[in-house]
């Protein structure tokens, strides 16, 4: 789940290198909230800043990645949990 506002420039340069990285994860499907139309989105996942990146398996949040998102530490995250569930 990606959680962003329209407003914010970092959100939107975040979104296209988040698109590329979950390309090499075609299991993978990005759902996207804008924080400020979707009345309670932001807040059904506690989420206090933006951009917020929050991958969810089986309905649990497994990583939590908040405005200066790693995208190495991420993609080393995303292998180990695509290789656990794709086995």
């Amino acid at each position: 789940m990606y959680i962003s506002r329209p407003d914010y420039n970092v959100c939107h340069a975040l979104l296209p290198k988040l698109r590329d990285l979950l390309d090499h994860y075609p299991l993978i499907r990005l759902g996207h909230i804008g924080a400020s139309k979707v009345e309670g989105g932001a807040a059904k996942f506690m989420v206090f800043t933006v951009p917020s990146l929050l991958p969810i398996i089986e309905g649990k949040e497994f990583i939590r990645e908040n405005q200066f998102v790693r995208f190495d530490r991420l993609n080393e995250q995303l292998e180990q949990m695509y290789e656990a569930y794709t086995k």
